[in-house]
């Protein structure tokens, strides 16, 4: 009798799971992917240009909600292939990696100044993934900093679940530059499953990105506008070679005068001209 009801079980259970995967399959339309399958099939493509706008990185192999959801938060958290156009030189480079983040920035702007990596695809050893750093370092046109090279002779250090008394701190590998006015931070952590990854943070010199250039038109539109207005010069009464030849001077250098010193230096100002220099 009980060997009965085990099969009648065993029974019911398969009928379920037959029936889970058609229904599977009705909805989706296909076949159920095999892993194997997902290793073979080609992974998304993501171009991005830096200072460019967010709303127009290209993007294949992904699904339509996909593709809406990256450019509205700029996170993608599945492996693809990720190609960079490095403005200005339009050089590209590109790699493989496990996830990205673009920041949006702040208010309405949507220029992309800042990208962060994570590589590997999988969690590796310490060493592993410090070889890989340094690999990919060299590939993006850079040149590895002492702290790469010095950790490369720590040997292989636990994770932070890979043995008791694994580090569950990060280490931070420094930054390098590229010629294109692109700085690269790099930290290595510990995966919370086991073993290693990195992060690569790549942003545009601060010099060059848009809001900072707003901010320095903006000063020096106010600067110019603050300004006093300078009463024109005019021509010495009997002047001497010495005199006119002072006021022609101050004529052609009269962008130069110094509005601090106008204010504050009673022997400075159009009345002088052989002082606005």
């Amino acid at each position: 009798m009980s060997r009965t009801i085990l099969w009648l079980l065993l029974l019911v259970m398969l009928c379920v799971s037959v029936w889970s995967l058609i229904t599977l399959m009705l909805m989706t339309g296909s076949p159920v992917e095999s892993p194997a399958d997902a290793a073979e099939r080609p992974m998304p493509e993501v171009t991005v240009t830096l200072l460019q706008s967010l709303d127009d990185v290209e993007v294949k192999g992904l699904s339509q909600p996909e593709i809406e959801q990256f450019r509205r938060f700029g996170n993608l958290i599945k492996p693809h292939q990720l190609v960079i156009r490095l403005s200005p030189s339009e050089r590209t480079i590109s790699l493989p990696v496990r996830s990205v983040s673009i920041p949006t920035g702040i208010g309405n702007s949507r220029a992309i100044t800042d990208i962060y990596v994570r590589r590997p695809l999988e969690p590796a050893r310490f060493q592993e993934a410090v070889a890989d750093l340094r690999a990919v370092i060299k590939e993006l046109g850079a040149e590895e900093n002492e702290q790469m090279k010095l950790m490369a002779t720590w040997g292989d250090i636990p994770g932070n679940n890979d043995a008791p008394g694994g580090s569950p701190y990060d280490h931070r590998a420094g930054r390098v530059h590229l010629p294109e006015g692109v700085d690269i931070g790099m930290d290595i952590k510990p995966d919370p499953v086991k073993g290693w990854y990195y992060l690569l943070y790549i942003g545009v010199e601060y010099e060059r990105r848009p809001r900072v250039e707003a901010l320095r038109k903006e000063q020096a539109a106010n600067a110019a506008a603050s300004q006093p207005v300078m009463p024109p010069a005019t021509v010495p009464a009997n002047p001497t070679d010495d005199n006119l030849n002072a006021w022609k001077q101050w004529r052609q250098t009269n962008d130069r005068i110094d509005p601090d010193r106008l204010l504050n230096d009673p022997d400075y100002g159009p009345e002088k001209p052989g002082n606005a220099k």
